[in-house]
């Protein structure tokens, strides 16, 4: 969880097992005792856009943004980084995302509506 002080929200990133996926989902707050709005899915395992950008064609043959064997892994770590930057109706957050399959760290980014 962090404050993002440029857009006064609080930000909690999470994983989340479902039964046909693994994704991050997000909820905001102005106050780090809520009420919390979420959750926002950030990034989901299952949806065919992410699939096709992030996971690997071939176990352990990643190519550019390719960073996943999602026939065997899920997330692993987001973890918020400081600073958010905002165009006056949305703000943006970065993060990293980890795997297990092959190991990897990955640079993300996250737009939320206040």
């Amino acid at each position: 969880m962090r404050y993002f002080p440029a857009v006064g929200r609080w930000l909690l990133l999470a994983e989340e097992l479902q039964p046909t996926s693994t994704r991050i989902v997000a909820y905001t707050a102005a106050s780090p005792t809520g009420p919390w709005a979420g959750p926002l899915v950030v990034a989901d395992m299952a949806d065919t856009q992410f699939r096709a950008t992030y996971c690997c064609a071939v176990d352990d043959d990643c190519e550019n943004q390719q960073m996943f064997n999602c026939d065997r892994t899920g997330f692993y770590g987001s973890y918020l980084l400081p600073g958010a930057t905002t165009d006056g109706t949305a703000f943006s957050v970065a993060y990293t995302l980890s795997s297990f399959s092959p190991y990897n760290v990955a640079l993300f980014q996250a737009r939320f509506s206040p």
